[in-house]
């Protein structure tokens, strides 16, 4: 099962997708903090010579990512998935936004 991600508004949470629960199936909702972040703010970047050297020689040693045609036929046909979601849900997302700020 994958995280679920929503919105909290005027007593109600709204999930930003579908969900593939059961009818009754329980939660467990925990509030994103809103300070949590993935990786370093620019401020913690070293800009030295010898900082820049090292992320230099970091990022030189990644190995290219290789898909496979099975994961790339994966992975557009999850974005294909998501563009009629969203095409479809369209109209009701529009409605929610235009009424915050009513």
């Amino acid at each position: 099962m994958s995280i679920l991600h929503g919105t909290y508004t005027n007593g109600v949470i709204r999930l930003d997708g579908p969900a593939d629960l059961a009818e009754g199936q329980k939660v467990v909702i925990q509030p994103k903090n809103p300070t949590d972040r993935l990786g370093c703010s620019e401020d913690e970047w070293d800009n030295s010579v010898e900082g820049i050297d090292d992320w230099l020689r970091w990022y030189g040693s990644l190995e290219p990512l290789m898909l496979t045609t099975a994961e790339l036929a994966k992975i557009a046909s999850a974005r294909e998935e998501q563009k009629r979601f969203e095409l479809e849900s369209w109209d009701r997302q529009s409605v929610a936004f235009r009424e915050n700020f009513e």
